[in-house]
């Protein structure tokens, strides 16, 4: 998730004001790396289990069965499970172009805020 375009990642964040970037920045760029980190990730991660399993390594003394009263429960939705992850990047929008700039900042230039420009805090 943290190269997806839109979501708020701290390494994304850091250089938007350097850059003069939101953080919509590369699109393309963005979807392209997200999905070789999802892709090589999940092949690591599946060659890791499956040596491990051949190796005998598991989690307790138990076979890996699904229970019998697991069998017969639905598991939600694609878009009910993938709704957090795109409220999230349409919050991240909604905020960063609409909400934020509208906000009242003059009064940082009163003495009891530090007599300082909504610019030399942003930088």
């Amino acid at each position: 998730m943290t190269a997806l375009p839109g979501t708020p990642a701290i390494q994304n964040a850091i250089p938007m004001p350097f850059f003069g970037t939101t953080p919509f920045a590369a699109p393309l760029l963005g979807i392209i790396g997200g999905s070789i980190m999802f892709v090589t990730g999940m092949l690591w991660l599946n060659h890791r289990a499956r040596n491990a399993m051949a190796n005998g390594e598991g989690y307790g003394d138990h076979l890996e069965e699904l229970d019998d009263e697991d069998e017969g429960q639905a598991l939600p939705s694609f878009g009910l499970a993938i709704t957090p992850i795109l409220l999230v990047i349409v919050s991240n929008f909604v905020f960063s172009k609409y909400v934020i700039p509208a906000w009242n900042t003059g009064y940082l230039s009163e003495e009891q805020y530090g007599a300082v420009e909504l610019k030399a805090v942003h930088m």
